[in-house]
């Protein structure tokens, strides 16, 4: 489950030449206020990897989004961009923390 959850979060990082930039929170919620396509394809990618984790039988908690089938990547988009203004004590964080906290606190597992 752990190689699964590592593969999942890999593929969701977006697809550039070289080294991944180091980035922020901060860096993806102004990358989303420019209206860039990079915003939506990397929330995409990092939901739809924690909504695979959560269908899974033994799904841990900590890296899962248990949002239904009618549930758009736009929604998710703006749940990050709704999360990320009312918690500037994560904006230093890395992205994929801000996107995950903001999916599990708009769709959580319960």
């Amino acid at each position: 489950m752990k190689r699964l959850i590592g593969v999942l979060l890999f593929a969701a990082a977006p697809a550039i030449a070289g080294p991944l930039p180091a980035r922020t929170v901060q860096d993806l919620y102004g990358t989303c206020q420019r209206n860039e396509p990079t915003c939506i394809a990397y929330i995409a990618g990092v939901f739809d990897a924690l909504v695979v984790v959560s269908v899974s039988k033994q799904h841990d908690p900590l890296f899962a989004v248990c949002a239904d089938s009618t549930v758009t990547y736009g929604a998710a988009q703006q749940a990050f961009f709704n999360w990320a203004p009312r918690h500037p004590e994560h904006w230093n964080k890395s992205q994929l923390v801000g996107v995950t906290l903001s999916l599990q606190e708009t769709w959580p597992c319960r």
